[in-house]
C-alpha cells in the first residue's frame, strides 16, 4: 500500500485500488524481482500492475480486474522402471 499511497493517485483511486486487491495479492508473498507497475494520467489511475514470480494481477481505469497468471507448483515424485519403457512407466 505504501507504493501505491506514493505514487501521486488520488485518495479515491487509491481506496479503490486498495480494496480490489487486499483479498488478491499476499504480500508475504510477494519476492525480490517482483513488479509494481502504476500508470496515471494526472491524479487517475489508468493502469495497475503487479507481475510476481506466480502471478500476474491487473487492473485497468475501470477497475477491472484480471488475474493473467495461475500459480506454479511443482512437485518432486520418484519411482523405479522395472521393465517394460518409460511411457509405461509414467503412466
Amino acid at each position: 500500500s505504501e507504493i501505491v499511497e506514493s505514487s501521486g493517485m488520488s485518495r479515491e483511486s487509491y481506496v479503490r485500488l486498495i480494496s480490489l486487491l487486499e483479498d488478491s495479492i499476499n504480500v508475504r508473498r510477494c519476492y525480490s524481482g517482483d513488479e509494481i507497475n502504476i500508470k496515471l494520467s494526472g491524479d487517475k489511475l489508468v493502469e495497475f500492475s503487479f507481475i510476481g514470480q506466480y502471478s500476474t494481477y491487473k487492473v485497468d481505469s475501470l477497475y477491472n480486474f484480471k488475474r493473467e497468471k495461475e500459480t506454479l507448483i511443482l512437485a518432486f515424485i520418484h519411482g523405479y522402471i522395472d521393465g517394460g519403457s518409460l511411457w509405461e512407466a509414467i503412466l
